[in-house]
């Protein structure tokens, strides 16, 4: 089970990110992914979650600094919060953070 604390940080850097990032909506990415701009989150997300066992809490889809990026949040098994960070055009993994 999720702590309130855990939860709270979650809630709160995803509030934060969207301050300097611009999200990008279901539709826009279907229509990115269909015209191969973008590489499947679900081709991500599986090799996220082989590498690191948990649960997916969140993904977004952003354009950050002129780049599409997808940004992943897992709770682990482990109970700490990871954060990753991949280029969304080229599935390049750009980021690794640990947030609790």
């Amino acid at each position: 089970m999720t702590s309130p604390r855990v939860l709270a940080a979650v809630l709160l850097a995803g509030a934060m990110a969207a301050v300097f990032a611009d999200d990008i909506g279901h539709e826009a990415a279907r229509r990115l992914r269909q015209e191969g701009r973008i590489v499947p989150l679900g081709d991500i997300l599986a090799d996220v979650t082989a590498r690191h066992p948990g649960r997916v809490i969140e993904t977004e889809l952003e354009r950050d600094d002129g780049r599409y990026v997808y940004e992943i949040e897992l709770l682990g098994d482990d109970g700490h919060v990871y954060e990753f960070e991949f280029d969304a055009a080229s599935g390049e993994r750009l980021g690794f953070e640990r947030e609790h």
